[in-house]
């Protein structure tokens, strides 16, 4: 493809006439003024003739400067509220369910609504009262507008094991799906979550014998009507453990007090003690609580003679000892003690244990 010519001229030339004897237009010759001021000549700077003055331009006030026109555009949607009103309005005027023939069209005008929508508004409610509905004059595009929702099969879920399972972020990467949208469905209801706990193996002897103690625990002779017992001749006993100190402790002190030093041999074995703890049923009479079920704490210690003296305590002094060792056999014997020692043969009283 051949290259596009060039051709070159000299401003500075003077031209030839042509056949009828006229000169062309020569840019270097003055332009002379036609009367009417508008005779300029390209090669005298600005200032020189009647050029734009630019800074004045640039400067203009903005007041001179139009504003736009703002579009009021009318609201499509009414508010819950307004649509309350509207249907408010619309009952007032009606007689025995029919309204006039300009209350539309009056009542648009009053709420600044569109009359279409008046009516639609007025033919829903009349709708829903013919079939004995609450009217609800909310909106009904609530879940019908907008992008439909990419349908996705989520009985894939059933495919994944369960330790693939765990997490929000496991089962967004097994369905191959966003995390917010496994967030979406949860909320829908589509997903559930649940907490799995280990379960005590329970061998059929053990179901039979806690069947019992539930079943020993309604009135008897109460076959059309069963009933659980009262429980006002039950006590209740149950140990609880109290660690005699904790591996990080908090202490407001004085600026000027020293802070305490505390040492053990190993922080994951503090030693502590084991209490056995008694109660039963409130009592009340008249509305006055007259017995708030607590009978008392009862640690399982033993009290020892000291062999040495020390600075702590004088020879032969009576010491508490924790009982390290907690077995089922020590655990039943203070049960039995504590419960003879508070209540003796009692013939009406039940020791319920944990």
């Amino acid at each position: 493809m051949a290259e596009p010519r060039v051709v070159g001229f000299d401003l500075n030339v003077r031209l030839e006439e042509d056949e009828n004897g006229n000169l062309a237009f020569d840019l270097n010759d003055a332009i002379l003024d036609n009367g009417n001021g508008n005779g300029f000549d390209l090669n005298l700077p600005l200032d020189e003739i009647d050029a734009v003055d630019f800074d004045y331009v640039q400067n203009l006030p903005e007041q001179d400067v139009a504003a736009p026109i703002q579009v009021n555009h009318p609201k499509h949607d009414m508010p819950e509220e307004v649509r309350k009103q509207v249907y408010q309005a619309l009952l007032d005027r009606s007689k025995n369910g029919k309204l006039g023939k300009k209350d539309t069209t009056i009542v648009a005008h009053q709420f600044e609504v569109h009359i279409r929508s008046v009516q639609r508004l007025w033919k829903q409610d009349k709708t829903q009262l013919a079939h004995n509905i609450p009217v609800v004059v909310a909106s009904q595009k609530k879940g019908r507008c907008g992008r439909k929702a990419i349908p996705l099969d989520l009985e894939q879920l059933h495919n994944i094991p369960l330790k693939r399972r765990m997490t929000i972020e496991d089962v967004s990467s097994g369905l191959g799906i966003s995390k917010s949208r496994i967030q979406r469905y949860l909320k829908k209801g589509l997903l559930r979550l649940h907490s799995s706990s280990i379960k005590p193996y329970l061998t059929d002897a053990n179901k039979k014998t806690r069947l019992k103690w539930c079943i020993d625990m309604i009135e008897q002779g109460l076959v059309g009507d069963p009933k659980f017992k009262n429980f006002f001749e039950c006590v209740f006993i149950d140990e609880k453990w109290f660690y005699l100190s904790q591996k990080s402790e908090k202490y407001y002190f004085l600026p000027e007090e020293d802070e305490p030093h505390r040492t053990c041999k190993n922080k994951n074995y503090i030693h502590r003690i084991m209490f056995l703890c008694v109660c039963a049923r409130p009592r009340f009479r008249n509305g006055e609580c007259t017995f708030d079920r607590k009978i008392g704490y009862f640690p399982l210690v033993t009290y020892e003679r000291a062999v040495r003296r020390s600075e702590n305590r004088l020879l032969g002094e009576q010491v508490i000892k924790p009982i390290t060792s907690i077995t089922r056999d020590v655990r039943l014997l203070s049960k039995m003690s504590l419960t003879f020692g508070l209540f003796g043969n009692h013939p009406i009283l039940r020791i319920l244990t944990f």
